[in-house]
């Protein structure tokens, strides 16, 4: 049994979605070529480099020979394309399409993963019971707080707070992983 994946194609276009984001913030802020192609590849390929680092694994894009051509190819389109193409939520809703391919993904790992875990290793419910409880409630889990914080995002001050302590929780995240080591 092998873990789920995204089939290639419709994983790099949740990369490209994300590079895209991080290239118009760049060319909004008026930003070089290079700068808009950085922005484009910490933003398409960061989080999955991050994860990989923090489970020792080899990162992803290095090895995938697609990856860089499609960031840079991304980063091209915002930088020559005018700006009023990107205006309105387009780019929000496609990013948002993107983060739950991505969360379901995950959720279907996990179960995959509890599933031959078990089966492989021979391990009780109990000792998988993370792992299926993150597969089952997690969509639960994104809901909630969805509801929870969609009306706060209206507001711009409250936004600003919620990714203000986001940001602190994070650091604090990365201190404890540092004591850990």
């Amino acid at each position: 049994m092998q873990a789920p994946m995204l089939p290639p194609l419709l994983d790099l276009a949740g990369i490209a979605v994300f590079a895209l984001s991080g290239a118009l913030l760049a060319t909004r802020l008026k930003q070089t070529l290079v700068t808009v192609a950085f922005f484009a590849l910490v933003t398409g390929v960061g989080g999955g480099s991050v994860r990989d680092v923090l489970i020792g694994a080899p990162v992803f894009w290095v090895r995938d020979a697609w990856v860089a051509p499609v960031v840079l190819l991304t980063a091209l389109i915002a930088w020559f394309t005018p700006r009023h193409w990107w205006e309105g939520r387009l780019l929000e809703w496609a990013d948002a399409v993107g983060l739950g391919a991505y969360a379901g993904l995950g959720t279907a790992k996990a179960l995959g993963w509890a599933r031959m875990l078990q089966e492989q290793l021979g391990l009780t419910d109990g000792q998988v019971s993370f792992l299926r409880y993150h597969g089952e409630h997690d969509g639960d889990h994104v809901r909630g707080m969805h509801e929870l914080l969609g009306p706060l995002m209206a507001d711009p001050v409250a936004g600003a707070a919620i990714v203000r302590t986001a940001r602190v929780t994070a650091r604090l995240y990365a201190l404890q992983l540092e004591e850990i080591r």
